[in-house]
């Protein structure tokens, strides 16, 4: 305990965080909410008629919810999907382009070997002049 040498109390102010500030709600102190219409009664209340009620404003704010949020979300879908087709088109030029460079470099590597081949083998005269009248 802090005192002084006469025994009495340090004087001291309340400190920002005083507990004892009465607008600072303790966490012990139970808080009432303000009382809107007439005072809830649970012995007479209507469950079924509550609970419509209850659901109906959670309908209406959730429907105004909604139309607030429709047309961002709309724009912005928007956005990804062209963004989406613009990457998604350019992959697929990447592929065909790769797949008929692959095609063109078989197919020349193909008559490449053929034509070794061709000129490799021993040719007869009747060969040769086949070959010369077409």
């Amino acid at each position: 305990m802090d005192s002084n040498p006469d025994g009495s109390r340090p004087a001291r102010g309340p400190a920002p965080t005083d507990p004892r500030d009465d607008s600072i709600p303790m966490l012990t102190e139970v808080l009432q909410a303000p009382k809107v219409g007439r005072p809830f009664d649970e012995a007479d209340a209507d469950w079924n008629r509550l609970a419509r009620l209850v659901e109906e404003r959670v309908v209406e704010r959730l429907g105004n919810t909604v139309e607030m949020i429709d047309e961002p979300l709309r724009r912005g879908m928007r956005t990804v999907v062209d963004r989406a087709a613009e990457r998604l088109g350019a992959e697929i030029q990447d592929l065909v382009r790769e797949v008929i460079e692959g095609a063109v470099g078989r197919a020349v590597t193909d008559a490449v070997a053929q034509l070794r081949e061709e000129s490799e083998m021993p040719s007869t005269d009747s060969e040769a002049g086949d070959h010369e009248q077409h």
